[in-house]
């Protein structure tokens, strides 16, 4: 009888299923808890890295091929660079008729921000660019005051207002046009369209014409 009892309780004691099934639980259960903290912890230094390299982004003068410069914007935009190409409003005289035109302010020149080394060759290699501007040691980052002041300069259409820094009595010589090469004063203020009022000196006559700032410089 004695034997038997025994005999069941040891038998019992193999088919506890809290003795076989619970390491094998405790140890899943530990796995999955690394795991978790793993991709936490992994989450956690991706958005630190992410965090300093805004942080280390700066403002670069990027060159750009010639007549690229738009190329070069819309290239580094989308790889999710910032870029600023401040461009400004103007009119040249072509086939004998004034036509109005949108250049860029700096030809072959705009700004990106953009962190190095990480997104050092984002840029370097982006269609359009010819390079980063800077010395032997490498590319020279700009001040973010001279790109936010540029920026302030921008007018509801996107584009910069250039003043000619022209004013009454200045003596101008009229450098484009079919006027080219003669002299003049100014008379008035400079109006919204950008055109002034020159007294012409043409022959003594004193003729007045109204031509675009752009078209004439002013002689000290």
């Amino acid at each position: 009888m004695k034997s038997r009892e025994i005999c069941r309780i040891k038998s019992a004691d193999t088919a506890d299923p809290a003795r076989s099934v619970s390491p094998v639980k405790s140890t899943s259960s530990i796995n999955s808890i690394n795991s978790v903290d793993s991709v936490n912890s992994i989450d956690s230094i991706n958005s630190i890295d992410s965090i300093n390299q805004t942080l280390s982004r700066r403002w670069y003068v990027i060159y750009t091929k010639p007549r690229a410069e738009d190329l070069a914007h819309d290239e580094l935009e989308g790889k999710e660079i910032s870029v600023f190409l401040p461009k400004i409003k103007g009119v040249k005289f072509r086939r004998r008729k004034l036509r109005e035109i949108v250049e860029p302010m700096f030809p072959s020149y705009l700004f990106a921000r953009f962190s190095i080394p990480e997104e050092y060759y984002h840029v370097k290699w982006a269609r359009g660019v010819k390079r980063i501007v800077g010395c032997g040691e490498g590319p020279i980052p700009l001040d973010d005051s001279v790109v936010e002041f540029l920026k302030g300069q921008v007018d509801e259409e996107g584009l910069i207002f250039r003043h000619p820094g022209l004013k009454e009595g200045d003596r101008v010589r009229v450098k484009e046009g079919p006027l080219e090469g003669l002299w003049g004063v100014v008379r008035g203020e400079v109006d919204s369209k950008q055109r002034v009022r020159i007294l012409m000196d043409i022959l003594h006559s004193g003729a007045k014409v109204e031509l675009p700032c752009s078209f004439v410089e002013k002689y000290d």
